[in-house]
């Protein structure tokens, strides 16, 4: 399914500004109960989530870049937290985007196919991108179901053939996959 990458953009931008607008009700309220020392902690932490956010926007590869925002969105909705971290800005990935991008949207569904089944206590998704020498590589963990409801995730695999690996790993407390393709090629 193709992605409308300006109206990904366009619904962040609008979570923004409503979020900003709450966080400048919250910093009001703590000012009104004198409370300096909430603003300052609160402050921090919202400086913290727009550092996390620069490194989206400092993608140089645009469908990435999307990719993330949409799937904070998306995270958003689904009242699943999302950790995140983006160590690389893509910028010497040359070559066909395509079948890595499928890999990658793949496995994000995935993960939301399990957690959707885990109860809300449970419901975090951990992800990280990254380039280790001339390789790219995402990594998604989720956590073990304490309840033992539900089965693990189902990944995809063999079908991602070529220059693409995969790596499954159950861990004692989480399930994680981490998707890699060489950075030029």
């Amino acid at each position: 399914m193709a992605v409308d990458s300006e109206s990904v953009l366009l619904q962040f931008l609008r979570r923004q500004r409503h979020d900003f607008l709450n966080h400048l009700q919250v910093v009001s309220g703590f000012i009104q109960l004198g409370r300096p020392e909430r603003v300052t902690e609160y402050i921090q932490q919202v400086s913290y989530d727009l550092e996390l956010l620069g490194a989206i926007f400092r993608i140089k590869v645009t469908e990435v870049a999307v990719f993330l925002l949409r799937h904070l969105i998306e995270a958003e909705d689904g009242q699943i937290d999302l950790r995140y971290e983006v160590a690389t800005d893509f910028g010497d990935w040359s070559g066909d985007r395509g079948p890595a991008l499928v890999a990658m949207e793949r496995l994000w569904q995935a993960a939301m196919g399990y957690i959707r089944g885990l109860g809300d206590d449970e419901r975090q998704i951990s992800l990280r991108m990254e380039q280790v020498g001339e390789r790219y590589r995402m990594s998604l963990a989720v956590p073990h179901d304490r309840h033992h409801t539900s089965h693990p995730p189902q990944w995809p695999g063999e079908e991602f053939a070529g220059q693409l690996n995969l790596i499954h790993e159950n861990r004692s407390d989480t399930y994680l996959v981490t998707l890699s393709w060489p950075s030029k090629g």
